[in-house]
């Protein structure tokens, strides 16, 4: 029975692990992420789905929770409604919307999370380490990718938005070169836990952790805002401990120096590309894309308040048809909902607002390491309301985001409504 008993843990684990890699969208394929596999995001939301439908309807795991609520009407109200708009605005076929606006069942990992540790008692602890583990198994292939290593994937035929698959290796090349985002969706939520971490047991394997999220920041990802958000965050973690973030720096200044002379030429190479990533912000002139874009959102919606909904690429080439090759309601955040929904979007961005900053400022003085995580994604990631998209495409960290911080405020009021 013992050794039963360990094999059932032994497998519960892998499955643990292989979910939080699902989550950190290790597997997925993309146009900026060559080393996935075709069709794997839509099995996960698929699966999502159907496990969603068997929690409810025949486990009867449905709390009753307002965020319970919020999540469903969200979702499924977001998509509908998108998938009209651009049906009555454009023509596009009702199917071709819900296509559009797959991603956003990602929200939907909330469900098995929070029933995660509701009912199965899965602890914060072991939630942290399947994150951390499933990032950082992630960005390692990420580093593998980035220094050619490994290569992207050669064997793919697809258009993005009117570019070709050579088009869409070019975003590759230039001072960009090497850039791969793979392991993006949780960096930001393993670099804040690993902080907070140090800052509760000053053990020096999480500010390690934290460099290593820097560093892969840096070499691999190259978001010049996610470097400056990254910035702040590690600023006010410890505005009361600025004296332990100079001994740190001091302590890994050895350590450093030694890798720049072991290899002079990576580290070189490397500091140039931030430099290429420094001058191209300040000496750029001209409007950029993003601001065209979003020029181009507020004239439409002035046309026509009641929104537009999204388009697919897989009818008519999507807006490539209508605007540009650059227009990405991804890439202007709070614009894109502003876009899709026109003054409808106002009551929407009210509710989301109110449901995860409201919660994440109310939780911002707990002192577990994984709800103050969630807290700070949840805060830093909304108030990045012009360049964040996660309103559309970040519901596999907000939903669990969100997961943890209900189950964290109910068990502290006592007032699980279990129904077992």
């Amino acid at each position: 029975m013992g050794g039963l008993s360990i094999q059932k843990k032994n497998i519960q684990n892998f499955l643990f692990f292989l979910f939080f890699l699902f989550v950190n969208e290790f597997f997925f394929l993309a146009d900026n992420k060559l080393s996935g596999f075709p069709f794997v995001r839509e099995a996960f939301i698929l699966f999502l789905v159907l496990l969603f439908l068997k929690n409810v309807f025949f486990d009867g795991y449905f709390i009753g929770l307002r965020e319970e609520y919020f999540v469903v009407l969200y979702v499924f109200g977001w998509i509908l409604f998108s998938a009209l708009l651009s049906f009555f605005n454009h023509g596009q076929p009702i199917i071709y919307g819900f296509l559009e606006e797959r991603r956003l069942l990602l929200y939907l990992v909330f469900f098995p999370v929070l029933y995660l540790i509701v009912y199965r008692n899965v602890s914060f602890e072991t939630l942290g380490f399947y994150l951390v583990a499933g990032f950082c198994l992630a960005s390692l292939v990420g580093f593998l990718y980035s220094f050619g290593v490994l290569n992207p994937r050669v064997d793919l035929s697809f258009k993005v938005d009117g570019k070709s698959y050579q088009d869409v290796q070019e975003m590759y090349e230039g001072f960009r070169g090497g850039r791969f985002r793979i392991a993006t969706a949780f960096l930001l939520w393993v670099f804040i836990y690993s902080l907070l971490q140090f800052r509760k047991t000053g053990r020096y394997f999480w500010i390690s952790i934290s460099g290593y999220c820097a560093a892969y920041v840096w070499i691999v990802i190259q978001t010049r805002t996610m470097m400056a958000t990254m910035l702040i965050i590690a600023l006010v973690i410890f505005r009361k401990r600025l004296d332990r973030v100079l001994s740190i720096a001091w302590l890994g200044l050895p350590l450093v120096l030694s890798v720049v002379f072991i290899y002079p030429e990576l580290i070189l190479n490397e500091y140039e590309k931030l430099l290429d990533l420094y001058h191209d912000v300040v000496e750029h002139s001209g409007p950029r894309t993003r601001e065209l874009t979003i020029g181009i959102i507020l004239d439409e919606v002035w046309r026509n308040p009641l929104g537009f909904g999204a388009l697919s690429l897989q009818w008519k080439e999507g807006f490539l048809s209508i605007y540009n090759d650059n227009f990405y309601l991804s890439d202007v955040g709070i614009f894109g909902v502003v876009y899709r929904f026109g003054l409808f979007s106002i009551p929407l961005i009210v509710l989301y607002y109110y449901v995860f900053l409201g919660l994440g400022f109310r939780l911002l003085r707990t002192d577990d390491v994984l709800v103050l995580t969630a807290c700070y994604v949840v805060v830093f990631e909304s108030l990045d309301f012009i360049f964040s998209s996660s309103m559309a495409m970040g519901g596999s960290l907000f939903g669990v985001a969100l997961a943890i911080m209900v189950a964290h405020k109910y068990r502290l009021n006592g007032n699980w409504r279990l129904g077992i």
